[in-house]
Parts: C-alpha cells; structure tokens; sequence
C-alpha cells in the first residue's frame, strides 16, 4: 500500500501535479492558542488600541525631551544594534539555504606533468605526459521529497524570527528608557518636596531648641525634633542616589557613557508627564502584535519545517551531474591538440542501514517542534498574565491617586486655615508647622501615586504590545521574505 502511495506521488511529482514531500511521514504538534484569544480579559476598562503601523507613543505625547531620547534609544540602543546584527547572520544563511534549490555550477582548471629518465623504448609504455585541462562541473540535486524546500523555509522563518527579535529589543529598549525617564522624573520631584520638609523640619527643630533653653520643652521633644531632621536627610540622600543611577541606567540605553547625560537632563524642570486617558475596549487578540509573540510563532513554524526536512530525509535521494570541458595533452614532447570531453551522470541514494541514526533525527526534531510550540503557548499565556496584572495594577493606582488627592485637598484646606490663624496669633507656630508638614507629606504621598500610575500605565501600554514603531526601521531593500506559515 505505501509502495502505491510512493508510486503515485512520483508520477504526480514527474507532472508537476503535487510535491513528494506530500507523502512522507510529518506529525507536528500545533499550538492551543486560539481558544485563549477568543475570550475577554477579565479586568476592565481596557485601553482602545492604536495603529499597529503608526508612532504609539500617543500616551506621553506631550513629554519632548521624553520622545528625543526614544528615538535615541532607537538608533543608538547597543541591544538593538546586536539584535540586527543576528537578523543580518539569519538573512546569510537564508540565502545558503535558499542555494541548494538551484543547481551548482564550478569552473575547474588544472594541469599536470609526468616526467622520467627512463630510455626511449620504455617511454613507450610509461610516456612523458602535458595535461591542462579546462571544465565546467555541474551538480543538481533533486528535491523530490522537499528536504531542501524544508531547509529554506525554515531559513525563512528563522529570518523572521530575527528581525522580530530586533523588534523586541527595540520595544524592551524603548519601555526601559521611558521607565527610567519616569522614575527619574518622580525621584526628581520626590527630592524637591522633601527639601521643603526638610527645612520644616529644621524649623520646628529650631523653634524646639529655644523653647527648651526657656524650659518650656523637653529633652524627648529635642531627641524627637533630631530624629525627623536626619530622617529626613537620609530619604533625601537616598533620592540623589536614585536620581543618579536612572540617568546613569538612561546613558547606558542610550549607547553612552555614564554621567554624560546629567548636563542635559538636569536644565529640564522636575514634572510629572500628562498622560492621555484609557478609553474602554481592547480586543483580546491584540496582544499577538508583540513582537516576541511573533518572533516565538516565527520560531515554532521553523522547527516545524525541519521536522518536515528530518522525515524527507529518511527517503531516497536523486542527483544530477554534468562536466563540459576541453583539455591540451602532449605525450613524449607530442603535441595532440586540443579535444573537448564530457560527462552526465545520474545518481540515486537510498538509505538502507545507518543504525537508527535518521529515525533518532526525526525524533529529535519532533521533540524540538513540540518544545517550540510550548515555548510559543507560554508566551501567549505569559502576554495574557501581563495584561491583567497591568490592568489591575492599572486600576488600583487610579483609586490610589483619587484617595491621595482627597488627602491633599483637605490637608490644603487645613493649612490655609492655620496660616489665616497664624496672622492673628491665635495657633501656636508649631501647630502651624505641624501641619504644614502634614500637608508637604500628603503632596509627597500623592506624588509617589502619579508615579505608580503612571508606570502603571506604561506597563500596560508595553503589555499590549505598544510603542516599538519608529520610522527609522532598517532598510531591507532587494530581500524578500516569505511571510505566509
């Protein structure tokens, strides 16, 4: 029965009517993913999305200094430079691949002298011979069973796969820098407002140390008024130090040397960026436009093809050759002329014993494909992760913000109250101190929840796949890649 199959595939083949590789043994393990697209996310509201092919960064559109370092990180990121680097090595070998479906032609030029010292009447026998010779080889191998097809798609999609990878380390590049632009932002923001604590602080602290000198505070009132001064002085060391690393974590982004940026970011004024609201609806399946969802599919239609390959190659083989050439003989110091020769040859390879080794190579490959499609099913359900976790921390720092702003206007209201008291003397100052602080604390704590939201909102931003598409794409001119599994 399967010698009939065989029979008839080759007949089809010789037509042209369908490939051999129709007939060999090909089992790959295909994803479960489409059930999990096919749902809704659990978390709402969700963002609306955005062009897939157009600049995203629509959210922070109003941050300048922000977009200029994006398209810095774009062009001088070292991560993304090597990533192109890997695309540029797949396209080589894509092309190697994409050779063995043509035949092979070579150029072969030789010449030979044999010489002894031998008498005469022996070199009749054993003679003085002047060969060069001049040939054209041809080799072609058929691909009946679609091994060398196989061999390219899988080039082809491992292409692919590269250049998703660039993307990914565009897009991971360019959500990196924007949260360290955050962060630096806020810690920036975060150290002026303690400042202002810190010199309030230092006023009650002074206030408390004349009061003690007249006997009118304690030695616990002054040891309490200490230990807030250099409390506060420790945050405001630590915020420095933040400040510093995130401009040192943005020059590295940035293809830099540490410390080269702090001139220029340090003339920008201290704010936190005005973000666009979130309109409500997002179609689950969105989050196949990320790239290293695409790059893992590239990845598994790949492995497919070589499983494809590994089983065509347990099957018979078929080559042609050709030689076209001319050779000059002279024998004895007889010169023969010039006379032209050739060869045709056709040769068929069939695997008969080799100690299971091809059948272990189909199910290495087979266990390669079904690891591809695990890795492609985990990614799928890790974006799905991501975007809830991003949609549910996205919410409770919008409630944090609403309740911390709450605070803050109560505790504005309270202190401009007690600087109307404090006109007419009728609050002690450090009363009036006491809830000045309050109120520099509750506009600290409120601006510690922008920065939480505002991440938050960057997160889910990446989650959805967002923010990788810069004009200034490599040119890909005079390659074409197949793009269809």
């Amino acid at each position: 029965m399967q010698l009939r199959s065989l029979s008839r595939g080759l007949v089809l083949y010789l037509f042209g009517l369908a490939p051999l590789s129709h007939y060999a043994h090909s089992t790959p393990v295909q994803p479960e993913v489409e059930q999990w697209l096919q749902g809704k996310y659990l978390s709402e509201p969700a963002p609306q999305p955005q062009e897939k092919n157009s600049e995203a960064w629509i959210l922070f559109a109003n941050e300048p200094q922000l977009q200029t370092i994006l398209k810095q990180v774009e062009n001088s990121n070292l991560d993304g430079k090597i990533a192109w680097e890997r695309v540029l090595e797949a396209r080589a070998g894509l092309k190697q691949l994409r050779s063995r479906k043509m035949p092979q032609a070579d150029v072969q030029l030789s010449a030979s002298q044999e010489r002894t010292d031998l008498a005469n009447p022996i070199k009749q026998g054993i003679p003085d011979k002047n060969v060069n010779r001049a040939a054209l080889q041809l080799g072609w191998e058929l691909d009946i069973w679609g091994a060398v097809d196989a061999a390219s798609q899988a080039g082809n999609f491992d292409a692919l796969a590269a250049e998703e990878g660039w993307q990914v380390a565009r897009w991971t590049a360019q959500h990196e820098a924007a949260k360290m632009y955050f962060i630096w932002q806020g810690a920036r923001l975060r150290q002026q407002l303690l400042e202002q604590v810190l010199v309030a602080d230092s006023q009650a602290q002074r206030v408390i140390l004349l009061r003690k000198e007249y006997g009118a505070a304690s030695d616990m009132e002054v040891a309490n008024a200490e230990v807030e001064v250099s409390h506060r002085a420790t945050q405001l060391e630590d915020l420095k130090v933040l400040v510093r690393v995130t401009e040192n974590g943005l020059a590295t982004l940035l293809g830099e040397r540490p410390g080269k940026l702090m001139e220029a970011l340090q003339t920008q004024r201290p704010a936190l960026p005005e973000t666009q609201p979130f309109p409500v609806g997002l179609p689950i399946d969105l989050i196949q436009r990320r790239p290293d969802l695409r790059s893992a599919q590239w990845s598994l239609q790949a492995e497919t093809q070589r499983l494809r390959g590994a089983n065509a190659d347990q099957w018979p083989k078929l080559f042609l050759g050709a030689t076209l050439g001319t050779q000059d003989l002279t024998i004895n110091q007889l010169a023969l002329g010039s006379a032209g020769f050739s060869n045709l040859a056709l040769a068929f390879t069939i695997p008969i014993f080799n100690s299971g080794r091809l059948k272990a190579q189909v199910e290495q490959q087979s266990a390669k494909q079904r690891a591809a499609t695990l890795k492609y099913e985990k990614a799928v359900l890790q974006a799905l992760q991501d975007v809830e976790n991003s949609l549910v921390s996205f919410q409770q720092q919008q409630k944090r913000v609403a309740r911390t702003q709450q605070s803050l206007d109560a505790r504005v209201r309270a202190l401009k109250s007690a600087n109307a008291l404090h006109k007419e003397g009728q609050i002690d100052p450090l009363m009036r101190n006491g809830l000045q602080k309050s109120e520099l604390a509750a506009r600290l704590e409120n601006t510690e929840a922008q920065i939480a939201f505002t991440l938050s909102q960057l997160q889910l931003y990446q989650a959805i796949g967002g923010g990788w598409t810069f004009s200034s794409a490599k040119p890909t001119e005079n390659f074409s890649l197949n793009k269809a599994p």
